[in-house]
Parts: structure tokens; C-alpha cells; sequence
């Protein structure tokens, strides 16, 4: 784990040190309260750790990613924003189109940490095809590509997120984004040298198990003697304590009460 590395750096995206925004960002972050946020967080990322960053690697994206939903959503599968974005990686209702995202009366798959998390490194990973500069990948994810377009085409073609946002010509929130984000991540990436006290809780590994009839959830657990917390923390997409009548549902267990 990242947490317990000793050796080479494993950072990937340069940061910012002596920039005010980001200095200002990581001494709150290293405060006692900020420190306490940062191991909380870290707590509730625990049971998609383990999926999470197995996708980082096979989308072969930077690492520091794992560290996006904790300014996203505070790694709460069910957060929903002001706008009505939901999830680990707080999509919009109309953000999912290509990503194998089911909305309807029964599931919200915006909030299946499994489905989420690809879609979310898909779209960063075509960001970062469209802008060839993470930075700008990742501060799309926040103010959308048109949107860092426009602040390209208005800079007169500078692609560095730096020069643009100190040129005035990025949304207020996006100018705070990468700060922040770089700031958590150069943070929580080194836990133990910056004495973060690391979770010891062990990461989960799931499978998806296909279902041909609607299931209780409440009665899975019992009977597959799962705890229901459990059940529950791997499944946030469904609405109602069943999965869906039609019957076409897969619902994610942790491995080692696979029968």
C-alpha cells in the first residue's frame, strides 16, 4: 500500500510548492481538523480501495486520481451535490451517456462504486487524450472540456493550467480545484512522513454475483451471514433495500463470502 512505501517517489504530477493557493490549502490539510478530515475520508475509502486502484492501474493513469473523490465526495457513495451530482465521482444525470450507467425508479448506478469509477477514469483519460496535460485533464473533470477550451482559445493557445488560472480565465472553482486536490493528494500519498495516522482497516475485494429474481438485501445477508453494512456499502446504488424486480441485477459481495 501507498501508505507503508518507502523508497522512490511514486508522485507523478509535479506540485506547486510555493504557490499560495496550494501552501495555503496544505496548511489547513495539516492541521489537527484537516487531519482528522484526511483520516476519516481515508476510513470510508477503505471497502473501494482495493477496486479503485486496481482500475488506476489498468487505465494506467496517475495514482494521485485515487485521491479525486475526496474533494468530489468525501469518498460517500451517496453524496449528492447542490447541482444533483451523485456518487463516489459525483456525475451528473446527463454526464453518463456512454458509461453503462442505469437510472430508474429502482438503482441509481452513479452511485455503483464499480461502474463510477470507470466511467469517471475513462472520462479523465479522455481528457487527458483531448488536452495532453493532466493538469488540464483533471481540471476539466471539474469545469468541463468546452469550458477549458474557451480559457485555452482566450489565453491564446497556453496549455498550463498555472498561466491560465493566473490569467483570471478558469472558473472560480476550478482556479481552487488543483490546488486543493494536489494539495490532499501530496498529503495523503505519504500518510506516515506527514503522520497521518494510517487505517489499518484491510480493503475489499468484491465480486459481482448475477441474479435472474429480485433478492432482499436484508435476508442475502443473513442467510450468506455477510453483515448487512457490508451489503450495504457495496451496493449504494440501489434505492430500496431490494435489487430490481426485473430480475437483471448483479449484486457486488465481498470475495470471500462468494458461494
Amino acid at each position: 500500500a501507498w501508505e507503508h512505501h518507502a523508497g522512490p517517489e511514486l508522485q507523478t504530477l509535479p506540485l506547486p510548492f510555493g504557490d499560495a493557493q496550494f501552501e495555503r490549502y496544505r496548511a489547513a490539510y495539516l492541521s489537527p481538523g484537516g487531519m482528522q478530515w484526511l483520516e476519516a475520508v481515508y476510513e470510508r475509502s477503505r471497502p473501494y480501495a482495493a477496486y479503485i486502484q486496481e482500475r488506476i492501474r489498468y487505465y494506467g493513469v496517475p495514482d494521485e486520481l485515487f485521491f479525486l473523490p475526496f474533494i468530489e465526495s468525501e469518498y460517500s457513495p451517496k453524496a449528492v451535490s447542490r447541482s444533483g451530482a451523485s456518487g463516489l465521482w459525483q456525475f451528473m444525470r446527463n454526464s453518463v451517456g456512454g458509461y453503462n450507467m442505469r437510472i430508474d425508479d429502482w438503482i441509481d448506478e452513479r452511485r455503483d462504486f464499480m461502474k463510477s469509477t470507470d466511467g469517471a477514469l475513462r472520462k479523465l483519460r479522455s481528457n487527458y487524450e483531448h488536452f495532453g496535460d493532466w493538469l488540464l485533464a483533471i481540471a476539466s473533470y471539474n469545469c468541463g472540456v468546452g469550458a477549458m477550451d474557451k480559457a485555452i482559445r482566450a489565453s491564446g493557445g497556453q496549455r498550463d493550467y498555472w498561466a491560465l488560472r493566473d490569467r483570471g480565465l478558469l472558473p472560480k472553482e476550478t482556479a481552487l480545484y488543483i490546488p486543493k486536490f494536489l494539495a490532499i493528494a501530496s498529503i495523503a500519498m505519504h500518510g506516515g512522513r506527514n503522520r497521518l495516522s494510517v487505517s489499518w482497516t484491510p480493503s475489499t475485494d468484491w465480486v459481482r454475483i448475477p441474479l435472474d429474481r429480485p433478492v432482499d438485501i436484508g435476508m442475502l445477508a443473513s442467510t450468506a451471514n455477510i453483515p448487512l453494512d457490508m451489503v450495504r456499502a457495496g451496493n449504494p446504488e440501489l434505492r430500496y433495500a431490494v435489487t430490481p424486480p426485473d430480475g437483471s441485477y448483479a449484486i457486488k459481495v465481498p470475495a470471500e463470502h462468494e458461494t
